[in-house]
């Protein structure tokens, strides 16, 4: 998710076919139920159109952003108090994502959500990564001025260069061409990265600590969190997730890779704030090609000082899925 500084630069900017600013959110909690599906509807509009953007911006981030209005250069608290459906972004999330599985072809999944402080006002904001693909509508989607028929593409360029209508033949065939350059030049990269750190996979604890949310349903990651890292030069390889819980609760997960130089690495993890109380951190590691694996454990709590150190298969199996596992017995013929 941004940073405050990314977002103070955002504000500064104007609106594009990847930028869009709202001063409010789409409803609240006194809004007459008869029109939340129009208002459910503008919201995925946009969010749509957004993610397709229009020519030349394929590549760039997208953002959505709630709390500031454009034409006044002035923010605007977001009371999520006043909107049931954003107390809990995770959920939020959830209940999108089935929203937008119904709406949309390909599925249109790849967003992050985040509340941002600035000025003591709390923005909204949404973060899309550029995709690799133009998503269509794969049904009909009313907002509160139209009716949009299934197979429309949404972009955003008209008259004004935020404005949202129906691409035509010529502005498809267009878009998608670049959307498809876009895809190959990722695949190129991403093999060329493969090559320079010949042979060193970067593994994620991502689905890990998804699990562990599953399990431990009243936790969330932590607004700003993941804080990730993988700088090879310097051997600083990393991954923080950050947990809260209803009640105040706090667990923190390091993932540190077997290459990582574990004093670099603290080093930069205590002078960046990333963890409250490293003696509680988890700290989940790659297990060892040696005899001796548990040596690789007892160099990481020495450094760091957490009694709290696995690895990330031994995690897995202890906390997450051992009852789902039988026990060992020899079958007797």
């Amino acid at each position: 998710m941004i940073t405050e500084d990314k977002l103070n630069e955002l504000l500064k900017m104007d609106e594009s076919p990847i930028l869009e600013f709202k001063r409010q959110w789409y409803w609240d909690d006194a809004t007459p139920s008869t029109e939340l599906s129009d208002k459910w509807g503008e919201f995925l509009k946009d969010l749509i159109s957004l993610s397709n953007g229009y020519h030349n911006f394929v590549g760039s981030t997208r953002y959505l952003i709630f709390g500031f209005s454009e034409t006044e250069h002035e923010i605007y608290n977001i009371n999520i108090n006043d909107i049931k459906k954003l107390k809990n972004l995770k959920a939020f999330k959830k209940l999108l994502i089935e929203k937008l599985e119904s709406y949309t072809s390909p599925t249109f999944l790849n967003f992050e959500i985040g509340i941002i402080n600035l000025e003591n006002k709390n923005l909204l904001v949404f973060e899309i990564p550029s995709p690799t693909y133009l998503t269509e509508l794969k049904k009909e989607l009313t907002t509160k001025t139209r009716t949009l028929d299934p197979g429309s593409v949404l972009i955003r360029k008209g008259q004004n260069s935020d404005e949202v209508r129906i691409a035509s033949p010529a502005e498809y065939a267009e878009l998608s061409a670049q959307f498809e350059m876009h895809k190959n030049d990722g695949l190129k990269k991403e093999k060329l990265n493969l090559e320079v750190i010949n042979d060193r996979p970067v593994r994620s604890i991502e689905k890990t600590i998804q699990l562990y949310i599953d399990k431990n349903s009243s936790f969330s990651i932590a607004i700003n969190y993941p804080k990730k890292l993988t700088d090879w030069k310097e051997n600083i390889i990393f991954e923080i997730y950050k947990l809260n819980d209803d009640f105040g609760a706090i667990k923190e997960f390091i993932y540190l890779h077997s290459s990582a130089n574990q004093g670099r690495t603290l080093g930069y993890i205590k002078h960046n704030k990333f963890v409250n109380n490293l003696n509680l951190a988890i700290i989940l590691t790659d297990r060892p090609n040696i005899k001796d694996v548990e040596k690789r454990k007892s160099n990481i709590k020495g450094a760091f000082g957490t009694d709290f150190v696995f690895f990330v298969d031994e995690f897995g199996y202890e906390f997450l899925y051992k009852e789902c596992i039988l026990e060992y017995q020899k079958y007797n013929l």
